[in-house]
């Protein structure tokens, strides 16, 4: 009885820590985003001493693609059927703020890519920066002016995701100097990384933001806290946050 009990904890030890690395690399959180919703003050404490790199050292905000449907219906939709990209489309996307000015732009893990990647098994996925970007050689600026850093705006292009007969292009919603691309998703590398660590190892491209200050207030103006994101995206993050099909 005594070898069954331990057992049976060290599947529920095993299953909790998959949960963990799944919060974390598709949330950036170790801790369930709906976790604190009653805690009191002294339980909130004790959750942020077991708070994340990313959330200890940047401001986790998110782009949402509106408008949104929610409904059972339209979720399951697209996880199952490749339809074409419309005003239910989600292309939700994150930029984390560091107060220097420094911006990792990313795909959150509700946006359509992501889901059809994680849950359509077998499904031809690719990933490739913005053809002006000579990403192949890598894009890493260095230097106190960054002169040659290429100049982004809030349309420019990032890359462009394929899933199947689906194609995304992606933003990057914030003006700035191109500091770096992510020389892991280069074909040849992990190119997988997007959907299967978006929030962290997944990440797209670090920009340096202009007029820091000023170009941060506009940031939060058109993005959400984390938050916030986990509230309003909580059908879909439950959803992609089950195991991936076997």
């Amino acid at each position: 009885m005594a070898e069954k009990g331990s057992a049976l904890l060290e599947v529920e030890e095993e299953e909790d820590g998959v949960m963990v690395s799944r919060l974390l690399h598709l949330l950036g959180t170790l801790n369930s985003p709906w976790q604190g919703e009653d805690m009191d003050e002294k339980n909130k404490q004790v959750k942020k001493l077991h708070e994340s790199y990313v959330e200890r050292t940047w401001d986790k905000r998110y782009f949402l693609s509106e408008p949104k449907e929610t409904s059972s219906s339209l979720i399951e939709e697209r996880v199952v059927e490749a339809a074409s990209c419309s005003s239910s489309c989600c292309e939700d996307r994150f930029a984390y703020l560091h107060p220097n000015g420094m911006c990792v732009l990313g795909l959150a893990a509700t946006h359509d890519a992501v889901v059809q990647a994680r849950t359509r098994g077998g499904i031809p996925c690719s990933m490739a920066y913005n053809k002006k970007w000579d990403a192949a050689k890598g894009v890493q600026v260095t230097g106190k002016k960054r002169k040659d850093a290429c100049v982004t705006q809030a349309d420019t292009e990032v890359c462009v995701l394929k899933c199947g007969d689906r194609e995304f292009s992606v933003r990057c919603g914030v003006k700035g100097k191109l500091i770096e691309l992510n020389p892991r998703l280069l074909p040849g590398n992990e190119p997988d990384l997007w959907f299967d660590k978006p929030a962290t190892e997944g990440w797209l491209a670090v920009v340096q933001l202009l007029n820091p200050k000023g170009a941060t207030k506009e940031v939060l103006a058109a993005t959400v806290s984390f938050e916030e994101f986990a509230r309003r995206r909580r059908a879909e993050l439950e959803r992609v946050l089950r195991p991936l099909p076997g």
